[in-house]
């Protein structure tokens, strides 16, 4: 007789906090495990601040946010550029802190929510 397989259950909370603990991998800076009272449901969040790119960045930073965004590696930047490496990886830095993001993840997950890199001159 075959075995029918056992309907896989979904993690509790409290597995999915041990995993967001110590996964393999850093979660993004401020995603949040939210439960809503009385529901066997949790909600994963990402706050996302209200600006956008050219609110807070120069435009060469914009353009290298661009760049990071079509998934350009630093040196591929510096060389369309016309730069040193060192110098897109100190802009890089400087992107992240103002934009309070830690890696290009969240740089990526920032424009999706429409947070685009635009220049100060676009509208």
């Amino acid at each position: 007789m075959a075995k029918v397989p056992a309907k896989p259950t979904p993690p509790s909370l409290d597995q999915l906090r041990r995993w967001m603990k110590q996964g393999p991998f850093r979660k993004p800076h401020g995603l949040r495990l939210e439960e809503p009272q009385g529901a066997d449901e949790f909600v994963l969040s990402f706050p996302v601040r209200e600006e956008t790119f050219g609110d807070v960045l120069t435009d060469t930073e914009a353009a290298i946010a661009r760049d990071i965004l079509l998934g350009l590696s630093n040196a591929a930047i510096a060389s369309k550029r016309g730069t040193a490496v060192r110098t897109i990886a100190n802009q890089v830095a400087s992107i992240f802190r103002k934009l309070e993001v830690r890696s290009r993840l969240e740089l990526s997950l920032y424009a999706l929510a429409g947070r685009h890199p635009a220049s100060r001159d676009d509208p």
